[in-house]
């Protein structure tokens, strides 16, 4: 830095300029590379330099420049003269910004308005200069790619295709990192509530039925991208709409129907309801039941049960452009748990009906939760005056997978008993000739075949599936024992020990000339990592067969991938029809 900047020659302005370096105010000319030097080593006096401002009379104005305030809060705690900010994390837009300059103004500081006669000044080019055109969230002008612009913090164009409507996005906790307040058993995923905002928006009508099909996790870095389809309308006038994600492969979350049928809101004027007894620590008994809601999501500002009613009343800091903040409608539905309780597995929103936002923006809202049937409930959010926000008519929960002991597939040694391996072995070389050696065997007298492959099968640290033709043999011949038990050994091996038997074994493998079988063995909790796991992701990034995925098809030939533990040939083919 020394270097870099020794070249500057800073001169004497006629703005006094101080200095949370010194501590003091100071002269301009001062402001060489040894400044700057010093600026990155030695502590900040910014509460010494603010006090001195603060202290030299007058009415002092602080604006701090910047994307998002950081030094505001601060400021604001000596509860004189006007703070304010000028950008927002998330509302970076040249709207903030005049906001910023308004709050100036209605507090006695001249500010030069542009004139309307004014022409924008064109800035220089710079090296790799881009233009976007599809947005990663927010408003923007996409014109220029024939789309239309999105004014929603998750949605940023759209598109006509025929009578379809097609709304993208593109979400991340760097962009959006509120949503990281949103934690379940450790996993950070996008709320149902998200879901049901991003649908909302994109139907612009009432919302006849939502299911969630699967959870968006949302990763620690990089961003997902986000599509919502709205279909053409059928002949009752009802559209699909679907909401799907994107990281590897396109995955579908969310699915409903949408219709013109108007949703009736309710009223809550009377406040707090009458009867209603006051509920305390609601986010210990979330938490101690493993939800983990962040400051952004901790929105609930007081609850009270009467009966088979819970009561609320939520509040956030702004929901500028939603329809209903996620944030909100999350907090609503957070006291559920005290109808449903919160023993036993976490329980998430599967499907919704008869959804409808009455007025958007909201950001403070009372509630009602009532159970229409087990495990159903309807939910109606009001404003201050009782007005009606939105309505739920029917939400249904599931819990999540229970959580038992944790077992997995481990090869133990084996000590060899006495008795013959086989009547026959064979070592095919593919699943065709796999099939015709079981078939052929099937047809005989023989009452056991051994089944010799090379490199099917992990056993050893160390040891990897080196040959996926083999491994493809071995799942076919474990369709056959199932079949028909007792009948046929895998037996996994470069070579055959001399007198080798496995007694009642059916598969078994041999390594250095030691004899392994398959076991269940029961997991230490920390062998897993604990997170959810987002089913139906349709990428196959673990497949390490990846030379055979460029392979030929013939005409009658169907390309089969598979990543799960535990299945055979036959559950394929069951699964393809």
């Amino acid at each position: 830095l020394l270097t870099d900047l020794a070249g500057i020659e800073p001169r004497t302005v006629d703005i006094p300029f101080y200095s949370t370096v010194t501590g003091e105010q100071i002269d301009t000319s001062a402001l060489d590379a040894d400044y700057w030097y010093r600026n990155l080593r030695e502590p900040v006096l910014f509460d010494q330099t603010a006090r001195l401002l603060l202290a030299s009379g007058g009415d002092p104005v602080f604006v701090e420049i910047s994307p998002h305030p950081v030094l505001t809060p601060a400021l604001e705690e000596h509860e004189t003269g006007v703070v304010t900010g000028t950008l927002r994390r998330d509302h970076g837009t040249p709207a903030e910004f005049l906001a910023a300059a308004a709050r100036l103004f209605v507090a006695g500081v001249p500010v030069r308005w542009p004139s309307p006669d004014a022409e924008p000044v064109v800035l220089p080019a710079y090296p790799f200069q881009r233009t976007r055109f599809w947005l990663a969230g927010g408003a923007g002008d996409v014109s220029a790619a024939g789309l239309d612009s999105v004014d929603h913090p998750l949605l940023g164009a759209a598109v006509e295709v025929g009578e379809q409507r097609v709304l993208t996005g593109r979400l991340s906790l760097a962009t959006h990192p509120w949503l990281a307040d949103h934690s379940v058993l450790g996993t950070v995923l996008l709320p149902a509530t998200a879901f049901v905002e991003l649908v909302v928006r994109a139907a612009g009508a009432a919302v006849e039925e939502l299911v969630l099909e699967a959870p968006l996790v949302l990763p620690a870095d990089g961003a997902v991208d986000v599509q919502v389809v709205v279909g053409e309308p059928d002949e009752t006038g009802r559209r699909t709409v679907d909401v799907r994600s994107r990281t590897d492969g396109w995955v579908r979350h969310a699915t409903g129907t949408v219709s013109g049928k108007p949703v009736a809101g309710q009223e809550l004027t009377q406040w707090p309801p009458a009867g209603a007894e006051p509920v305390t620590g609601l986010y210990d008994t979330l938490a101690a039941a493993g939800y983990e809601y962040g400051p952004a999501f901790q929105a609930v500002q007081a609850v009270w049960r009467r009966g088979d009613e819970v009561f609320a009343e939520v509040t956030v800091a702004d929901a500028a452009r939603f329809s209903v903040h996620p944030a909100l409608l999350d907090a609503a539905l957070q006291p559920l748990a005290l109808l449903a309780g919160t023993e036993g597995d976490v329980r998430l929103p599967f499907s919704l009906g008869g959804i409808a936002v009455h007025r958007t923006g909201v950001t403070s809202a009372r509630v009602r939760l009532t159970e229409v049937r087990p495990g159903t409930y309807a939910v109606h959010l009001a404003d201050r005056s009782g007005e009606p926000v939105a309505t739920i008519e029917a939400l249904t929960t599931r819990p999540m997978a229970e959580r038992g002991p944790l077992y997995a597939l481990d090869w133990i040694p084996l000590t060899p008993g006495e008795g013959a391996l086989g009547d026959a072995v064979v070592s095919p070389g593919s699943v065709t000739e796999a099939l015709a050696a079981v078939q052929d065997f099937l047809a005989g007298p023989g009452e056991r075949l051994v089944v010799r492959t090379r490199g099917a099968v992990a056993v050893v640290p160390g040891d990897r599936v080196s040959d996926p033709e083999a491994s493809a043999v071995w799942g076919l011949v474990r369709s056959a024992q199932s079949e028909h038990p007792g009948r046929f050994v895998l037996v996994d091996a470069d070579e055959l020990p001399d007198g080798l038997s496995v007694g009642d074994e059916d598969q078994v493998a041999v390594r250095s000339g030691a004899v392994y079988v398959p076991r269940l063995v029961r997991c230490a909790p920390e062998a897993f990592d604990g997170r959810l796991t987002q089913a139906g992701t349709g990428s196959l990034d673990d497949l390490a067969f990846r030379p055979y995925e460029q392979a030929p098809l013939g005409p009658r030939d169907v390309r089969v991938a598979v990543r799960a533990a535990g299945l055979n040939f036959r559950d394929v083919l069951i699964a393809l029809g």
